[in-house]
Parts: C-alpha cells; sequence; structure tokens
C-alpha cells in the first residue's frame, strides 16, 4: 500500500494542486486559526504537553509523560535527520537544510500525541485527531509544507506512537535525570 501511494505522489504529483486548493481558501479568520493550529504543535508546545500532562496528572500521568518524552524525541531527531538528508524547498520558497520541508515535523509532533494519548484516553480520541489533523491542515494552509510533507509527518508521529507504546515498559524504567 505504502509503495502505491509513493507511486502515485512521485508520478501524479498533486502536491501543487492540492496547496493551490488550500491556499484560494485564505481568510483572515482562517489565517488566525490556522496560526493558532500550527503554534499548539510547535516545539515548545510540544515539550511543554507531556510537562502539562504530568503535572495536571497521578502516578500514571507521569509515566506517560516520560513515554511522552522519550517518544517526542525519537520522533523529532527521526524527522530532523530525515530533513537534512532531503532538503527539499518549502512551498513559500525557504531553502534551509536544518529547516526543510519534509517531513512536517509540526505534524509528526501533533500525531504523535494524538495517538500515544488516544489509547491511553480513549474518551479523547476524536478531538485529539481533529487537532493532529487541523495541525497537519494549517502547515499548508500557512504554505510551509507541501501536502506530502504532511502525509509523512503522521505516518512518522503515528509510527513513533506505536513504538512508544510497545516499548512503553522498559521506557518507564529508564533514568532520564538523577
Amino acid at each position: 500500500m505504502l509503495s502505491l501511494l509513493l507511486f502515485a505522489i512521485l508520478t501524479f504529483n498533486p502536491d501543487r494542486a492540492i496547496l493551490d486548493g488550500i491556499q484560494s481558501l485564505k481568510s483572515p479568520a482562517g489565517d488566525l486559526i490556522f496560526e493558532s493550529l500550527s503554534a499548539s504543535a510547535s516545539k515548545p508546545a510540544l515539550v511543554a504537553i507531556p510537562c502539562l500532562h504530568s503535572a495536571l496528572g497521578g502516578e500514571q500521568a507521569h509515566a506517560e509523560s516520560k513515554a511522552l518524552m522519550v517518544g517526542g524525541a525519537a520522533t523529532g531527531a527521526t524527522v530532523f535527520a530525515i530533513k537534512y538528508l532531503t532538503n527539499r524547498r518549502r512551498p513559500d520558497g525557504q531553502d534551509d537544510r536544518f529547516n526543510s520541508s519534509f517531513p512536517s515535523g509540526h505534524t509528526a509532533g501533533a500525531f504523535f500525541i494524538a495517538c500515544y494519548l488516544s489509547e491511553k484516553r480513549p474518551k479523547l480520541r476524536i478531538p485529539l485527531y481533529i487537532w493532529a489533523v487541523g495541525v497537519g491542515i494549517s502547515r499548508v494552509y500557512l504554505n510551509r509544507h507541501w501536502p506530502s510533507d504532511v502525509i509523512v509527518g503522521a505516518g512518522i508521529g503515528y509510527l513513533f506512537s506505536k513504538l512508544t507504546l510497545k516499548f512503553e515498559d522498559k521506557i518507564a524504567k529508564m533514568k532520564l535525570y538523577e
């Protein structure tokens, strides 16, 4: 399935058409909404979310927050490595190897948190996924990413959430600080 998706993207390149379609919807209200959604998955926000989760919850939330921090760091490191290796120019023209377009780190982080926490808090599944999808759309709306950057970012976030869930017992035993 993944190879078929990659073939379709490389052959038909729907990125430009989707980007242009989303860009045609720009409005002052949309700018405000999507800037806010994008900011909610910035690096500082993605660090703050596990900290707040730990501070507001009990012992279970503390263990989950540790897993969120370790898994989030692994997600971020993977995104950074791929960005560095691919060095894809952003739709707005920015060309910076350390901040390239592919994949979307905001979307990877949002999907990592949404997927992980939706397993732990099933009642929050729908709002968590609405938030993560909104973050992904915001990155295209704000002309920071191509749609394929967002799709791959979501996949990376999902993958690392599943790996974190699988290894959370080992993560719980890790000493992160003394």
